[in-house]
């Protein structure tokens, strides 16, 4: 395929050409074949005579060696090149066609179509011959800004899920403070229930000590007692009594022992059994303290348990959310990377295979 430019020329050298009026610039292709004159300006007189030999010899001239004093359209094909039975195209502004065979080819059909078209008195059409490397390179061009569009979504779909990904690491980072807190809010708790383990086991010592030293003070009540039944007994009479006692009745004597020893213990009997009851009270008392803060320290406990539960539930679904977005975002990096290598013509990396450790612990 060639491309033709018709470009205006003036025809100096020739004197015919000087004495003839001047015409305008060539106009559309149309105008060109059908033989009508260009709308830019008046329509000249035809021109039905032959035209004389020095013209002919001009066209013919330029035909053959072209334009040298003017840049061509591609500088990579060389304009005296002739190619024979190679398609021609007109280039203009307004219109574009292909010619037949190059008339180049067949200098005789070139003379007959210049002496139909002798009124137009412009320069011959310039042929250009354009290979086929013209449409590659378009279509190259079109798959370019293609792979451009395709990559500039790419990279913003990047950014998106880098953006995305740092804002899944700060909220990670926050959620592991937290949970670093709520650990040590737990040990700390720990350790005041450990602490409150203790005081409750010193207070039980306690307890078991003071319940034994009540066994012990009920043990010696009972002695008491016994010993004051034995003192209310009439004692044995003696083998030799003391003539002033004997004066005395019996009943007398037995009345003033045990008023005397009597009274003695039953204060001292009294005395035991308050003591008692003052100590069954604080026990009690001991006792429904000591129960109510193991059930407020429990109820601690599983509060902070279900808090750790909790946390370590989101730290796990962030930690999976965290990677399924590094797995696209990898999965898109590859996906880029392979599109780039088959742009290049070279062979895809063999994907990578990622390998998740999720481990969980049980509180």
């Amino acid at each position: 395929m060639a491309i033709v430019q018709t470009l205006p020329l003036p025809l100096e050298p020739a004197p015919e050409a000087a004495t003839a009026p001047q015409a305008p610039a060539m106009g559309s292709v149309s105008s060109l074949i059908s033989g009508r004159p260009c709308p830019g300006g008046p329509a000249p007189p035809r021109h039905h005579g032959p035209p004389g030999p020095t013209f002919f010899r001009q066209q013919d001239g330029l035909l053959r060696g072209g334009y040298e004093a003017q840049e061509p359209l591609c500088p990579a094909v060389p304009p005296r090149k002739a190619v024979p039975g190679t398609s021609f195209t007109y280039i203009n502004e307004d219109f574009r066609t292909e010619s037949p065979p190059s008339p180049s080819s067949d200098i005789e059909d070139a003379r007959e179509q210049r002496a139909r078209n002798a009124h137009l008195r412009g320069p011959p059409p310039k042929l250009i011959p354009v290979s086929g490397k013209l449409e590659k390179v378009c279509q190259k061009s079109g798959e370019i800004s293609l792979l451009k569009q395709q990559l500039k979504e790419s990279q913003a779909e990047l950014v998106q899920k880098g953006s995305e990904l740092v804002a899944l690491r700060v909220a990670l980072r926050e959620a592991r403070a937290a949970l670093r807190v709520s650990e040590g809010r737990a040990r700390g708790l720990q350790e005041a229930a450990r602490a409150r383990e203790l005081e409750l086991e010193a207070c039980s010592q306690e307890l078991q000590r003071h319940r034994q030293e009540a066994e012990r003070l009920r043990e010696k009540a009972g002695q008491l007692d016994t010993e004051a039944a034995g003192l209310r007994e009439p004692p044995v009479p003696p083998a030799m009594a003391d003539p002033f006692l004997l004066a005395e009745s019996d009943e007398a004597k037995a009345q003033r022992a045990a008023a005397g020893v009597g009274g003695s213990l039953r204060a001292q009997v009294e005395r035991l059994r308050a003591e008692l009851q003052r100590e069954r009270r604080r026990g009690e008392e001991q006792r429904d303290s000591f129960e109510g803060e193991r059930l407020a320290w429990q109820a601690e406990k599983e509060q902070v348990i279900r808090y750790q539960k909790q946390l370590q539930h989101n730290y796990i679904q962030m930690y999976r959310r965290n990677r399924q977005l590094e797995q696209e975002l990898q999965q898109l990096s590859l996906e880029l990377e392979a599109r780039e290598l088959a742009d290049l013509g070279l062979a895809e990396p063999a994907p990578c295979i990622c390998l998740e450790e999720i481990t969980a612990t049980e509180i």
